[in-house]
């Protein structure tokens, strides 16, 4: 009888909590997009554009662009990205700042990835407000 009433509460226990989570899902604000964005008190940077390139001279780039959704100005966002090989497995990784992304502005980036050779793509991981 004992081992049938521990159950009975933990079913109780696990089916609240499932209801207190979902209602909890619902609370937050709708996003418009869901893309590659970063947000920092009030600061909204979403990414555009991100490309991983490689030049027939053997130069390889990562280009894009922030968009800062706010109305504050951005000093310094760091970009993390995750590189791959070609099976897509994760080889490495690197960061850089897109600095002075004026508010409701946009602001384009060209980073060289110093690298070894066997990176065929690149995938942002992160972007942190400075």
């Amino acid at each position: 009888m004992k081992i049938q009433t521990c159950w009975g509460n933990v079913r109780s226990v696990v089916w609240l909590c499932l209801l207190v989570s979902l209602s909890l899902a619902g609370c937050g604000p709708l996003e418009e997009e869901q893309s590659e964005e970063g947000r920092v008190e009030g600061a909204y940077l979403q990414l555009e554009d991100f490309e991983y390139q490689s030049l027939p001279t053997g130069e390889r780039y990562l280009t894009g662009s922030l968009r800062n959704r706010s109305n504050r100005a951005i000093s310094n966002a760091q970009v993390q990205v995750s590189l791959f090989d070609s099976s897509n497995r994760r080889i490495g990784q690197m960061s850089f700042v897109v600095k002075d992304v004026s508010p409701g502005g946009t602001k384009r980036f060209r980073e060289p990835v110093n690298a070894p050779d066997e990176v065929m793509g690149a995938r942002v991981r992160e972007i942190l407000v400075l």
